[in-house]
């Protein structure tokens, strides 16, 4: 064993301390001293060993490697060289020693390259941060994978086309929100506004602009609704309303543009032009035209619209036909709903094929002959139900209360029976027990009432 070895395990391993400093002084192996300085568990051992140390390259590996935080900081203090520090900084195990490599780092480029390395992310955020470099900050923002580190960059970055860039990219929504917030430039605004991945960035970033043609645009054809009613919110000027009312994309933006258009000359061309159903619709509630109504109605093909033209029309035996002959039951039903004529509404409880309009027309029909033959052989229970709550035939209520296959029909027209004698008739027939208790119940509440 050579002189320095003994001396080396002297330093490391005898109980006397000053033994041990005695041995570190005699020491002239750069080697034996990095190994004391690495692997010693003796402070003040360590440190004299390391004070006896220039070389950069032991330097670092004690600075990457040594037991104690104390040594690796006193090793880092030694080191000038950029290179080596920034490797420390990459490769050290304790992180205090690594963010101190970072600390005495000045160049821009080691520092951009440790940002965007897999070092510890504390490690990254402490480089960003002593970069100020605008052309770095930039790479980093584009090449760095995690949001947290962006965040850091973000906030030292004061290039326009980089926060741009940041802000329509498929990141993480709040840091596109950060780099927006810092974005100025109108141009690059719009870019956002009409680039951006996430929805959430394009509606802050319209929310931000001042260009009404700009806005318009984001109203009448970005993908996400949020973003184009937000835009169509911003609009004030009633060309620029109109506008998005008529040319949108989306059939639900042009409704909801049309809510807010006043000119009569505007509406009438969209309820004329528009190719949805849903629009036409909506732009027949600001209408007030009974020319208009009337030829709509013989014309337009979507129930949405003829429905809406037979709420607001004035002509009553337009309203008759339509009750009667329209195609589509949801026509029909709301045409029952307002017409008057008596015959008609005979006709529609007798003969509409779709139960809901019978039911509609059943609740406003007089004729108690129409109600007794819906009431007893309609074959929707809802209209014999209609029927049976404006019945005055006892006859048919006490048929309905016995032999209905609906519990609501059967205990409506119990509830509606007055005549004492059909009731006793139920009460002694061969109803099922439940019919009978209830009529039991329902006469003697007869009996006492007379």
């Amino acid at each position: 064993m050579s002189e320095d070895a003994a001396l080396a395990e002297i330093a490391m391993a005898d109980e006397d301390q000053g033994a041990r400093q005695k041995a570190v002084k005699r020491i002239g192996s750069v080697e034996m001293l990095a190994r004391i300085a690495t692997v010693g568990t003796d402070p003040e051992v360590a440190k004299s060993a390391i004070r006896k140390l220039d070389d950069p390259e032991l330097l670092s590996a004690i600075a990457t490697k040594a037991a104690l935080r104390a040594i690796a900081q006193i090793a880092v203090g030694k080191i000038g060289d950029q290179p080596t520090l920034a490797r420390i900084a990459r490769e050290a195990r304790d992180l205090v020693v690594a963010k101190n490599a970072v600390k005495k780092l000045v160049d821009q480029k080691l520092l951009a390259e440790i940002a965007q390395s897999d070092a510890d992310p504390l490690i990254c955020k402490s480089a960003i941060k002593r970069l100020d470099d605008q052309s770095l900050l930039s790479d980093v923002l584009k090449h760095e994978p995690s949001d947290a580190v962006k965040a850091v960059a973000l906030s030292k970055t004061t290039d326009q086309n980089a926060l741009a860039q940041i802000a329509c990219s498929p990141t993480d929504e709040t840091v596109c929100s950060t780099a927006l917030e810092k974005i100025d430039t109108p141009a690059l605004l719009a870019k956002v506004a009409a680039e951006a991945t996430s929805p959430l960035v394009r509606k802050k970033a319209v929310c931000r602009l001042e260009d009404g043609a700009l806005i318009v645009r984001a109203a009448k054809s970005d993908a996400d609704p949020g973003v184009r009613e937000a835009a169509l919110a911003l609009l004030r000027s009633p060309r620029l309303i109109a506008q998005v009312a008529r040319e949108a994309t989306d059939p639900e933006t042009r409704a909801l543009a049309a809510r807010s258009v006043k000119s009569a000359t505007v509406l009438t061309r969209i309820v004329t032009e528009d190719p949805s159903g849903l629009v036409r619709a909506v732009v027949i509630r600001a209408l007030d035209s009974q020319e208009l109504f009337e030829s709509i109605l013989e014309k337009d093909d979507a129930w949405e619209v003829r429905r809406e033209v037979v709420r607001r029309i004035k002509n009553r035996q337009l309203l008759a036909r339509v009750a009667k002959n329209d195609d589509a039951w949801q026509v029909r039903e709301a045409a029952s709903r307002r017409v008057r004529d008596q015959p008609t509404l005979r006709s529609v409880a007798e003969w509409d094929k779709s139960w809901r309009v019978r039911r509609v027309a059943i609740e406003r029909v007089h004729d108690q002959a129409v109600l007794s033959n819906r009431g007893r052989n309609d074959d929707e229970w809802s209209v014999r139900l209609a029927a049976v709550r404006r019945s005055t035939d006892q006859v048919l209520l006490a048929n309905r209360a016995q032999w209905d296959d609906s519990t609501q029909v059967r205990a409506t027209a119990i509830e509606r029976l007055t005549d004492a004698s059909l009731l006793r008739q139920i009460v002694g027939g061969t109803a099922t027990e439940p019919i009978k208790l209830a009529a039991r119940a329902r006469l003697e509440t007869v009996t006492r009432d007379q």
